[in-house]
């Protein structure tokens, strides 16, 4: 009795190792689940996964209709695998459901990556005007200005991140690669 209790407490903590083993078990468990199907897919992405990732966001969707959150998420798998316009779709169809600052920065940080950036402007003005205080929209902004060469428009997109949310580790490295092309 106690070899066999062994042999499955050996099991469970395989599974229990980590976020993918633990979701992989779960939807062998339960593949009707959308919960764990979800979980799976985040955790994937987290690792970098993102094909396997946009297969489960996939079968959410078919065990359920998607939902802002799902949406979000799925986008941004679509966005790591390149498919931008496949990413904007979902995006657009997100904030159909919930007009947040967070989606619209989404879909002007989609729109940069492409390098269409007037339309990456217009979603962060979006993105503003709905929440002045989502401090995201100034880094993507801050990101647009600098990668066009122009540090000085992107310093205060920065500092204004920063004085939203002083631990934007993003809006603190876009001000110390500011500061390094400086002292250069």
């Amino acid at each position: 009795m106690l070899v066999i209790a062994a042999a499955l407490t050996y099991q469970r903590n395989i599974a229990w190792s980590g976020a993918i083993p633990l979701w992989e078990d779960t939807v062998k468990k339960s593949p009707t689940k959308a919960r764990a199907h979800f979980q799976l897919a985040h955790a994937y992405f987290s690792a970098n996964r993102c094909q396997e990732a946009e297969e489960h966001y996939q079968t959410v969707a078919k065990l359920e209709k998607p939902d802002y959150r799902l949406l979000i998420d799925w986008a941004l798998a679509d966005d790591c695998l390149n498919k931008s316009e496949e990413a904007l779709q979902k995006l657009r169809q997100a904030a159909a459901l919930e007009k947040t600052a967070h989606v619209y920065s989404q879909i002007g940080m989609v729109y940069a990556k492409s390098g269409r950036n007037a339309e990456a402007f217009q979603a962060l003005v979006v993105a503003q005007n709905i929440d002045p205080n989502f401090d995201m929209t100034y880094v993507y902004r801050g990101l647009l200005f600098e990668r066009a060469g122009n540090l000085k428009a992107a310093e205060p997109e920065y500092r204004r991140a920063l004085a939203i949310n002083p631990e934007n580790g993003p809006a603190i490295e876009g001000l110390q690669r500011i500061q390094n092309a400086r002292t250069r």
